[in-house]
C-alpha cells in the first residue's frame, strides 16, 4: 500500500514538473528573445521567495520568458526586478 503511494506520488511529480518548466523560461542570454513587453518587481523575506514570485507573475502576464535583472536586500527585505519577453 505505502510502496503504490509512493510511486504514484513520484510519478505525479514527475509528470507535474515539464508542464510548469514549460509555461515560462528564464533567459540566461538576452538575445534569444528580442521583444521585450515589461517589468515586474517584486518584495519578499528571501531570494527563492522574491524569485518565485517574479516567475508566477510572469506566467500571469503571459510571458514566453524573463529574466531576473536585479536583486538587492535591505532590512530583512529582498527586492527583485524581472524584464519579460514575448
Amino acid at each position: 500500500m505505502m510502496k503504490n503511494l509512493l510511486y504514484f506520488s513520484v510519478a505525479t511529480v514527475l509528470i507535474a514538473l515539464p508542464i510548469t518548466t514549460l509555461a515560462v523560461d528564464t533567459l540566461s542570454d538576452e538575445t534569444s528573445y528580442n521583444q521585450q513587453s515589461g517589468t515586474l518587481t517584486a518584495r519578499g523575506s528571501t531570494i527563492e521567495e522574491v524569485e518565485n514570485s517574479l516567475k508566477a507573475e510572469a506566467i500571469n502576464n503571459g510571458a514566453s520568458a524573463y529574466t531576473i535583472t536585479t536583486e538587492s536586500s535591505d532590512d530583512g527585505q529582498v527586492y527583485g526586478e524581472a524584464t519579460l519577453y514575448k
